[in-house]
């Protein structure tokens, strides 16, 4: 039907490297990575059987595991638009939450999602332009949003521990922040750096937030990390590693622990550079890139990419993402932990042999996590129609995948 919906579904729309892949369509794969036994990795988990769909962000209400939020998009067969997408994890299954109507004739996505409590949830995202949705316990509703003068998107929204909610994005090729003050929301002014757009948001409280992103350089890009004391945004300097880089999620623990990821292009040999893996740590008195490593056994096809990371603690911390596997031809999902001394890629299953990947991850009160993300079918043609159960909290006994390919071969990633 379509030939790729890759550039419709990713969270953030920026140019890619020339490496980059494009895959079509995409279905729901949700997974646990079981925080008590790491190197078990993840198991799938059954989620709802939505055709043509892909999910992008999730998240739990706090010290409630039985209360998870997934939230992404699908094509209407109706109209063959593209339209948000909203799934509801209760402590027994998952199942789609119905969301309000656009404007006819208009398409619309939810990129990211926020649990403050059960009866409110933020959701952002775009349809003619940025797009917020609430959750009051009963049902999604549109909130309106500032005017932002241009074609603008929100790719990211985040409750900080004291219910501070912060949502930022981009619109006419720069910076978006926007704020909730209680009764509605609020453009929020930040700096304005060329052709910038910020994919990620996190803070630990109303006075410390971070936001983070890429902005332009001549001809390419750097990593941008702005920061919210309580009063203004301000940039703050941080590693730009490589050609390209940007940075796609942000976790913050503490006012002197922050971790972001993303991706940037380095060398893999002596001719050839692809895109590898990119981590950098707040220590609380400067941003410093942490050694990661990349899957695909170093070969120069093997780009890989972090598009989500979440913590349960200062030393069990969660990155997710995709990898192009040189063997298959196609993106493959990625796993990354952080022990408190290092990183390692924790294999991880893969519905088919098609595109899969995990976009969004969101820890739990139990010390689990849950990725959400998305899988087609081996020609990357249809959405994959399996659907396997997970171990505890999300589902009975797990099922491995049939004849799942082996997992990733590590590979050394970026040295600071």
């Amino acid at each position: 039907m379509l030939s790729s919906l890759r550039s419709v579904f990713r969270r953030v729309s920026r140019p890619r490297p020339a490496a980059r892949h494009t895959a079509p369509r995409r279905r729901p794969v949700l997974e646990v990575l079981n925080g008590r036994t790491l190197l078990s990795g993840l198991h799938f988990v059954t989620s709802p059987n939505v055709p043509n769909a892909g999910l992008n962000a999730t998240s739990a209400v706090p010290n409630n595991p039985n209360d998870v939020w997934a939230v992404g998009s699908f094509i209407n067969s109706s109209t063959n638009l593209l339209t948000p997408l909203a799934e509801h994890f209760n402590g027994t299954s998952w199942s789609v939450v119905p969301t309000p109507s656009l404007p006819s004739g208009t398409a619309g996505q939810l990129l990211s999602v926020a649990a403050v409590s059960s009866t409110n949830v933020w959701a952002v995202g775009d349809n003619t332009g940025p797009l917020i949705e609430h959750w009051n316990g009963t049902k999604w509703s549109i909130v309106p949003t500032p005017s932002v003068g241009a074609a603008g998107t929100l790719n990211a929204v985040t409750a900080t521990p004291d219910g501070d909610v912060w949502a930022v994005g981009a619109a006419g090729g720069t910076n978006l922040i926007e704020h909730f003050n209680g009764t509605s929301w609020v453009v929020v002014s930040s700096p304005i750096p060329r052709n910038a757009h910020l994919s990620s948001v996190s803070g630990t409280s109303s006075n410390d937030v971070w936001a983070v992103g890429s902005a332009g350089r001549s001809t390419s890009d750097q990593v941008q990390i702005l920061h919210w004391n309580g009063q203004v945004w301000s940039a703050v300097p941080a590693p730009s590693p490589g050609l390209e880089p940007f940075l796609t999620s942000v976790v913050a623990l503490a006012p002197n622990n922050a971790w972001a990821v993303g991706e940037a292009t380095l060398p893999v040999n002596s001719s050839e550079s692809t895109g590898q893996t990119l981590i950098e740590h707040w220590d609380g008195s400067s941003w410093s890139v942490v050694p990661s490593p990349n899957a695909g056994g170093g070969s120069p096809s093997a780009a890989n990419e972090l598009l989500g990371v979440a913590a349960v603690s200062a030393n069990n911390i969660w990155a997710v993402g995709e990898f192009l596997d040189p063997n298959l031809n196609n993106y493959q999902t990625l796993t990354e932990h952080w022990d408190g001394t290092s990183w390692s890629v924790i294999p991880s299953p893969n519905a088919t042999t098609g595109h899969n990947y995990l976009t969004g991850v969101t820890a739990l009160s139990t010390g689990d996590v849950v990725a959400v993300g998305g899988a087609n079918s081996p020609d990357n043609q249809t959405g994959t129609d399996l659907i396997l159960a997970n171990n505890e909290p999300l589902g009975s006994a797990p099922v491995p995948p049939a004849n799942p390919p082996p997992g990733p071969t590590p590979s050394p990633g970026i040295i600071d």
